[in-house]
């Protein structure tokens, strides 16, 4: 090689030296920032953890209104159309305030939509994980929708009629203990339902139930979209109007019913705490 060349090949080397180092240095740049952390992924399912963990989240306002819809009787489903029809209802009346945990005892199937069990350790679990989470101003509204008798729910797992029990109205009063003395509003959809009153007496309880101590209610089977109370009671809240309203307006609609079929009055009945009683004029959505 001669001596022309091999200097151009030395000057070769230094450029490809030269232009490696440059490749490889920051030039003065920062280096990249890091990757922000993935957000939590989203709470999807209904199963009871998943559901107490949307009660728990705070709401703009800093209190919440949660309900909680027990269907107890499982070879039926209108007692399941009954919570879903309430949870509709109540989430249309307040946004993004509203908290809802669901918990049925119709047959259970696998999917998103399947929901937990109504089974007594399962509502004890509920109220006590909303207990803890409770705000000032937390209010809780509970249906629980079933067939009944004097003094008891009925409670029965699936379709299988051997799998049953029963609620006592001494139980439910120790359920709404769990709660202290937050604001409580009470649906019962079962017959005989006006017989748990004197159990759920407390000033800060507010009691609606499909019927009087001694008559059935209506609407229980699954030829039914839902009971009759729940639905009278969801299309009077759709409407509006103060708590008095929504009331006289619940009871007239099932009287109605009750008559176009010849049926005796179920004479549905309200007991309000104390602590009720000054808001029944005002409109029932200003809870």
């Amino acid at each position: 090689m001669s001596g022309h060349h091999r200097t151009l090949a030395w000057l070769a080397g230094i450029a490809a030296l030269l232009l490696l180092l440059w490749m490889n240095a920051d030039n003065g740049r920062p280096p990249p920032a890091a990757a922000a952390p993935a957000p939590p992924p989203p709470i999807i399912g209904m199963g009871l953890d998943a559901q107490l963990a949307r009660a728990a989240q705070p709401s703009a306002k800093g209190r919440r209104t949660v309900f909680v819809g027990a269907a107890l009787y499982g070879s039926e489903g209108v007692f399941e159309r009954d919570i879903r029809l309430m949870k509709q209802t109540l989430a249309a009346a307040f946004g993004d305030d509203f908290r809802a945990v669901l918990l049925s005892n119709q047959a259970q199937s696998a999917g998103p939509e399947a929901l937990p069990t109504a089974a007594p350790d399962n509502l004890s679990a509920t109220l006590r994980a909303l207990r803890r989470t409770d705000r000032a101003g937390d209010i809780y509204v509970l249906l629980l929708t079933t067939h009944g008798s004097q003094g008891s729910l009925a409670m029965q797992h699936g379709a299988d009629a051997s799998d049953s029990d029963s609620l006592s109205a001494e139980q439910l009063g120790q359920w709404l203990d769990i709660l202290g003395d937050a604001p409580v509003w009470v649906m019962i959809s079962a017959c005989y339902s006006g017989s748990l009153l004197p159990s759920l007496d407390r000033p800060n309880v507010m009691t609606m139930t499909a019927a009087n101590a001694d008559q059935p209610s209506f609407g229980c089977g699954d030829d039914s979209a839902n009971t009759w109370f729940v639905k009278e009671l969801s299309d009077s809240l759709r409407r509006g109007g103060s708590w008095d309203a929504v009331w006289t307006a619940t009871r007239d609609q099932v009287l109605s019913r009750e008559r176009a079929e010849a049926f005796k009055p179920s004479d549905p009945q309200w007991q309000v705490g104390e602590r009720w009683r000054s808001v029944l004029a005002k409109d029932w959505r200003s809870l």
